[in-house]
């Protein structure tokens, strides 16, 4: 235009103009914004990493303030049970709670729920387990619980002595019998420990007797199948842990344990010779409990310890 000349106004035409310009602007902007959080999570990942105290966590939660989310939070929980010896765990702990609370059970992935409850577990603390059990369990999860995360979850349970709600402790014994296949064979015996000693159903309630007899059954049948690739410690485990459910829990159990124990006897020939004395007691222990005297086990693991008393190599066995 020539100085002077005056320019007619562009109108609804620059309007329309620019709003494939605005689209393609809030586009990108959308597209963005997750990768913003993502990177100020990770930040704040990598500098829980470094917290080497439980008011490190706290103050590193503190610090990043609103970038901290759920997964951090996940994490600054799996952090301090780590550091559960240290004083004030416990404190951060409950803290980091209050927030994993403030955004909702249901929003945490299997994974993290399980993680959680892990963590109280080491921390003492008994904060929404039925909540935090309904997320680790949730089939409308994209991605359900995997194995080793079932196994701790049933050992955390265990040392909070915590009692799930009927239709809880129904999901997590189908889980048991469901995943027992795809156990590693410590988390098998750890598996059976945990049921072991953790609090027997109510009486009264047969239904939740047979589920967990289920889930024990599933598992002393995967210790039966894999005693020659278990190692000492984890099948001396899985023996006591079976014994004793049978014997605390329920004598329905009793001749799968028995089974358990003459494929041990097999499994232990050629390998009783590097048996620690606490295996073979917790063996001894299980032959006892389940009035297991026929074969050689029993002369066996008798001859162990008194081979290994004299070396004062029995330990706390």
């Amino acid at each position: 235009a020539s100085p002077g000349r005056r320019m007619r106004p562009a109108g609804p035409f620059l309007a329309l103009a620019l709003v494939p310009l605005i689209a393609d602007a809030a586009h990108a902007l959308a597209a963005t914004a997750p990768r913003a959080s993502l990177a100020a999570s990770l930040r704040v990942r990598d500098d829980l990493r470094t917290a080497s105290s439980p008011a490190g966590v706290g103050a590193c939660l503190r610090r990043h303030g609103q970038a901290a989310n759920r997964v951090n939070q996940c994490d600054a929980m799996v952090r301090l049970g780590r550091m559960a010896d240290l004083p004030g765990a416990r404190d951060q702990a409950t803290t980091v709670m209050d927030a994993i609370a403030a955004g909702g059970h249901a929003a945490l992935t299997p994974r993290q729920a399980a993680n959680v409850i892990w963590a109280q577990s080491r921390l003492g603390l008994r904060r929404d387990v039925d909540a935090l059990l309904d997320a680790a369990l949730s089939p409308a999860a994209p991605v359900g619980i995997s194995p080793p995360e079932l196994c701790m979850t049933l050992y955390a349970l265990s040392c909070l002595s915590h009692l799930p709600p009927p239709r809880a402790a129904a999901a997590l014994d189908a889980a048991v019998v469901e995943l027992s296949p795809r156990l590693r064979n410590r988390n098998v015996a750890l598996s059976l420990y945990a049921l072991a000693v953790a609090p027997a159903p109510p009486e009264g309630s047969p239904s939740a007797a047979d589920s967990r007899l289920a889930a024990a059954l599933a598992l002393a049948a995967e210790a039966s199948a894999r005693t020659r690739a278990m190692r000492v410690t984890d099948l001396s485990m899985a023996a006591w842990g079976l014994a004793t459910f049978a014997t605390t829990h329920d004598w329905r159990a009793e001749e799968a344990g028995v089974a358990l124990l003459r494929a041990a006897e097999g499994a232990l020939a050629g390998r009783h010779g590097h048996m620690a004395g606490r295996d073979a007691a917790q063996l001894l222990v299980a032959c006892a409990r389940l009035r297991h005297d026929e074969g050689r086990l029993v002369d066996l693991l008798a001859a162990k310890l008194l081979q290994l008393l004299p070396r004062g190599e029995l330990g706390d066995a």
